[in-house]
Protein backbone atom coordinates (compact mmCIF):
# COMPACT_ATOMS: atom_id res chain seq x y z
CA UNK A 1 0.00 0.00 0.00
CA UNK A 2 1.25 3.54 -0.40
CA UNK A 3 0.81 6.47 1.26
CA UNK A 4 0.49 9.93 0.60
CA UNK A 5 0.38 13.27 2.68
CA UNK A 6 -1.68 16.30 2.52
CA UNK A 7 -0.71 19.44 3.47
CA UNK A 8 -2.66 22.29 4.07
CA UNK A 9 -2.34 26.11 5.43
CA UNK A 10 -5.16 28.59 6.38
CA UNK A 11 -5.16 31.96 8.09
CA UNK A 12 -8.25 32.75 10.44
CA UNK A 13 -9.17 35.51 12.53
CA UNK A 14 -9.03 34.28 16.43
CA UNK A 15 -6.13 33.90 19.25
CA UNK A 16 -4.52 30.72 19.50
CA UNK A 17 -6.17 29.68 22.42
CA UNK A 18 -9.67 29.45 20.63
CA UNK A 19 -8.10 27.75 17.83
CA UNK A 20 -6.25 25.13 20.13
CA UNK A 21 -10.59 25.04 22.07
CA UNK A 22 -11.84 24.55 18.45
CA UNK A 23 -9.51 22.02 17.70
CA UNK A 24 -10.19 20.00 20.67
CA UNK A 25 -14.12 20.33 22.21
CA UNK A 26 -16.41 17.73 21.73
CA UNK A 27 -19.06 20.46 21.66
CA UNK A 28 -16.31 22.83 19.27
CA UNK A 29 -15.92 19.93 16.46
CA UNK A 30 -19.41 18.49 16.48
CA UNK A 31 -20.57 22.09 14.70
CA UNK A 32 -17.89 22.47 12.17
CA UNK A 33 -17.45 18.58 11.30
CA UNK A 34 -21.08 18.22 10.25
CA UNK A 35 -22.03 16.46 13.46
CA UNK A 36 -18.67 14.58 14.14
CA UNK A 37 -17.80 14.70 17.83
CA UNK A 38 -14.14 14.49 18.35
CA UNK A 39 -13.36 13.36 22.30
CA UNK A 40 -10.24 12.57 24.22
CA UNK A 41 -8.08 14.51 27.06
CA UNK A 42 -5.58 15.40 24.73
CA UNK A 43 -2.23 14.07 26.58
CA UNK A 44 0.07 12.13 24.99
CA UNK A 45 -0.97 8.57 24.58
CA UNK A 46 -4.09 8.92 25.49
CA UNK A 47 -7.31 7.60 22.76
CA UNK A 48 -9.33 9.91 20.85
CA UNK A 49 -13.16 8.40 19.67
CA UNK A 50 -14.45 10.44 16.88
CA UNK A 51 -18.23 9.88 16.87
CA UNK A 52 -20.70 10.08 14.10
CA UNK A 53 -23.70 10.92 15.01
CA UNK A 54 -25.81 9.60 11.52
CA UNK A 55 -25.54 6.57 9.27
CA UNK A 56 -24.18 5.24 6.88
CA UNK A 57 -20.81 4.98 5.24
CA UNK A 58 -18.54 5.77 7.84
CA UNK A 59 -18.40 3.89 11.31
CA UNK A 60 -17.12 5.42 14.33
CA UNK A 61 -13.69 6.15 14.56
CA UNK A 62 -10.53 5.45 17.15
CA UNK A 63 -7.05 7.00 17.80
CA UNK A 64 -4.25 8.06 19.66
CA UNK A 65 -3.00 11.49 20.89
CA UNK A 66 0.61 11.52 19.41
CA UNK A 67 1.85 14.78 20.36
CA UNK A 68 0.06 18.06 22.09
CA UNK A 69 1.78 21.73 23.19
CA UNK A 70 -0.88 23.72 23.85
CA UNK A 71 -2.06 25.58 21.98
CA UNK A 72 0.64 25.68 19.51
CA UNK A 73 0.98 21.36 17.99
CA UNK A 74 -1.53 19.03 18.50
CA UNK A 75 -1.19 15.18 16.70
CA UNK A 76 -3.00 12.07 16.53
CA UNK A 77 -4.11 9.04 14.54
CA UNK A 78 -7.59 7.71 13.72
CA UNK A 79 -8.56 9.96 11.14
CA UNK A 80 -7.99 8.16 7.24
CA UNK A 81 -7.50 4.76 8.79
CA UNK A 82 -5.36 3.29 11.99
CA UNK A 83 -1.95 3.99 10.30
CA UNK A 84 -2.49 7.99 9.31
CA UNK A 85 -2.00 10.90 11.29
CA UNK A 86 -2.78 14.72 11.13
CA UNK A 87 -1.03 17.34 12.68
CA UNK A 88 -1.94 20.78 13.27
CA UNK A 89 0.39 23.61 14.04
CA UNK A 90 -0.57 26.65 15.41
CA UNK A 91 1.71 29.86 14.85
CA UNK A 92 0.43 33.13 15.92
CA UNK A 93 1.23 35.81 12.73
CA UNK A 94 -0.45 38.90 14.82
CA UNK A 95 -2.89 39.93 17.20
CA UNK A 96 -5.51 38.21 16.29
CA UNK A 97 -4.11 36.73 13.24
CA UNK A 98 -3.52 32.58 13.47
CA UNK A 99 -1.44 30.44 10.24
CA UNK A 100 -3.07 26.84 10.77
CA UNK A 101 -0.73 24.01 9.18
CA UNK A 102 -2.69 20.64 8.51
CA UNK A 103 -0.23 17.74 7.64
CA UNK A 104 -2.62 14.76 6.86
CA UNK A 105 -0.22 11.52 6.13
CA UNK A 106 -0.38 7.44 5.94
CA UNK A 107 -3.45 7.18 3.99
CA UNK A 108 -3.82 5.35 0.87
CA UNK A 109 -4.06 6.13 -2.74
CA UNK A 110 -7.73 5.24 -2.62
CA UNK A 111 -8.53 7.57 0.52
CA UNK A 112 -6.44 10.52 -1.49
CA UNK A 113 -9.61 12.44 -3.18
CA UNK A 114 -11.86 12.11 0.05
CA UNK A 115 -8.75 12.71 2.40
CA UNK A 116 -8.44 16.31 0.40
CA UNK A 117 -12.31 17.51 0.09
CA UNK A 118 -12.40 16.02 3.52
CA UNK A 119 -10.20 18.61 5.03
CA UNK A 120 -10.71 21.59 2.67
CA UNK A 121 -14.63 21.67 3.69
CA UNK A 122 -13.85 20.93 7.31
CA UNK A 123 -11.19 23.65 7.47
CA UNK A 124 -13.72 26.19 5.36
CA UNK A 125 -16.23 25.55 8.44
CA UNK A 126 -13.91 25.85 11.26
CA UNK A 127 -12.66 29.49 10.00
CA UNK A 128 -16.51 29.93 9.06
CA UNK A 129 -17.33 29.28 12.73
CA UNK A 130 -14.44 30.69 14.25
CA UNK A 131 -14.82 34.52 12.82
CA UNK A 132 -18.63 34.44 12.31
CA UNK A 133 -20.17 32.54 15.00
CA UNK A 134 -22.43 29.96 12.34
CA UNK A 135 -20.74 27.04 10.86
CA UNK A 136 -21.66 25.40 7.41
CA UNK A 137 -23.91 23.12 6.52
CA UNK A 138 -22.26 20.31 6.03
CA UNK A 139 -25.08 17.80 5.84
CA UNK A 140 -24.59 16.89 2.11
CA UNK A 141 -21.62 14.58 2.95
CA UNK A 142 -24.23 12.63 5.56
CA UNK A 143 -25.75 10.62 2.46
Amino acid sequence: MSTNTFIYSTYINTTPEKLREALTSSEFTQKYWGGLKIESDWQVGSPVKMAMPWGGKLNDLAGTVLKSDPPKLLSYTGIGGPESAVTFEIIKMSEKEIRLNITHDGFSDKAKTSIAEGWFAIMSSLKTLLETGTALDHSWWKG
